[in-house]
């Protein structure tokens, strides 16, 4: 089984909408620059379309970042996205 991500043409389209939204394209991308957001397991799942199992394995991995608190899981949108990108990368070489 491989240990690396995936994603569609479709997803990785998606992706870039969502982050268009926060960096127009005249704006150089920093990842300072990224709103202070917790997200939660369901938005993380719409957000990537990737399903409750999936976002699980990605946990135990150590594929994206994570806080657990009180039993849920909270994702830091900045960690999230510099997660993906640092995958992405790895990916790449």
């Amino acid at each position: 089984m491989k240990d690396s991500l995936m994603f569609s043409e479709e997803q990785m389209k998606t992706w870039r909408k969502a982050c268009d939204s926060f960096f127009p394209h005249n704006q150089v991308f920093d990842i300072n620059n990224i709103p202070n957001i917790l997200l939660v397991d369901e938005q993380v799942m719409q957000l990537l379309k990737i399903s409750k199992n999936t976002l699980y394995n990605y946990r135990k991995k150590g594929i994206i970042s994570y806080i657990p608190i009180l039993g849920r899981y909270y994702y830091y949108l900045p960690y999230l996205i510099k997660d993906l990108l640092e995958l992405n990368r790895k990916q790449s070489l």
